[in-house]
């Protein structure tokens, strides 16, 4: 029979002791490789632990609308469940993956519900896009526990404008509100119009399943590059209930990020860390000047800087998120060099 766990959904025997029923808090009993496995997730992206891989292409994809995408509440999420035959490859893929389903995961407020952490930072929210490996399996069921059987990709979602495409969704989820409560989307839904234009700077590593049976299975593919929910479509994801009745909400679903261990975790884009900050902290001057939106997709710093032993360099910064703390996560392009990601601390050298 089918087993839906969460936002997973995988063939299991009778005899299984797998069920819908078990919750958060007896994952660790019941499921020992929560606790004992090499390769679970999610795991903070801390910029320390990236290695750059030039190797790392960017991710294709090639998503085929759907006519009618059904969605349903798992109790645990809000799961949309894919029909057409759409795939993704390149990146550390080897071969193709086709997209089984997408869901949520979300917190309380906007300032938790991320899965991933950013160098610790929280997102309001994070996007699961989940393939199977349909060049050595059959089906999304049988890849699921194999080591190469599936690839997740992930982006956070940030509290921001509404998200056009997305708001057929959440415009659905107002039918969902009961757990297992089913809907369809009446008019044709792309699932490449939810994601960014940019897929090329992203960070991948061996993972697992967040969710039972956490198996350890998945090519996580994370994005630098985020999607914006408006508090309202956010707050239609904070309505959903995890049983027939008023009450007991889905909130922070997420599962606290895991050790790294001996897993290596590399970038698409080379990663400075705090090298770039510790000479502009030796500057002698530096200026920044906002960038037009007209020259790039995002608006940029460019940061002008002369340090003690007179080297001048030029450097433009793509601010990607401001975080707590007087600390923005940015990607830095320069001349010669992809990207960078690093940690930028806003003292009394503030942007004008």
């Amino acid at each position: 029979m089918t087993t839906v766990v969460s936002d997973i959904s995988i063939n299991q025997s009778s005899n299984d002791k797998l069920s819908i029923q078990t919750g958060p808090d007896t994952w660790y009993n019941n499921y020992p490789i929560f606790s004992s496995g090499k390769r679970q997730s999610p795991i903070d992206i801390g910029t320390e632990y990236v290695d750059y891989d030039s190797s790392l292409s960017p991710i294709k994809i090639n998503y085929k609308p759907e006519k009618h995408l059904h969605i349903v509440n798992t109790g645990l999420s809000v799961r949309a469940d894919i029909k057409e035959t759409s795939e993704i490859s390149g990146g550390p893929l080897e071969g193709k993956y086709r997209l089984e389903q997408f869901h949520f995961h979300w917190g309380s407020n906007s300032n938790k519900g991320s899965e991933h952490t950013l160098n610790g930072y929280t997102y309001a929210s994070e996007l699961h896009l989940v393939h199977w490996n349909k060049g050595k399996y059959s089906s999304f069921a049988e890849a699921a526990d194999k080591s190469d059987g599936l690839a997740v990709l992930g982006f956070f979602i940030k509290e921001g404008h509404e998200h056009k495409e997305l708001r057929k969704l959440t415009d659905g989820i107002q039918r969902i509100f009961d757990k297992d409560a089913l809907t369809k989307i009446p008019d044709k839904f792309d699932p490449k119009h939810i994601l960014p234009s940019d897929l090329s700077n992203y960070w991948t590593y061996d993972g697992s399943l967040t969710t039972p049976p956490f198996y350890e299975s998945v090519q996580w593919i994370v994005f630098a590059d985020m999607i914006e929910m408006s508090p309202e479509q956010l707050n239609l994801l904070r309505c959903m209930r995890s049983c027939s009745c008023e009450g007991k909400y889905i909130i922070d679903n997420y599962r606290c990020p895991l050790p790294l261990g001996e897993r290596k975790l590399r970038s698409s884009f080379r990663m400075l860390g705090g090298v770039l900050i510790d000479l502009l902290r030796e500057a002698e001057s530096i200026t920044y000047t906002l960038v037009s939106r007209h020259q790039y997709s995002s608006p940029r710093l460019k940061i002008s800087y002369t340090s003690h032993l007179g080297t001048e360099l030029n450097v433009h910064v793509l601010i990607l998120e401001k975080c707590l703390g007087d600390t923005i996560r940015t990607m830095v392009h320069a001349p010669g060099v992809t990207s960078f990601q690093l940690p930028m601390e806003r003292d009394n050298r503030q942007s004008t």
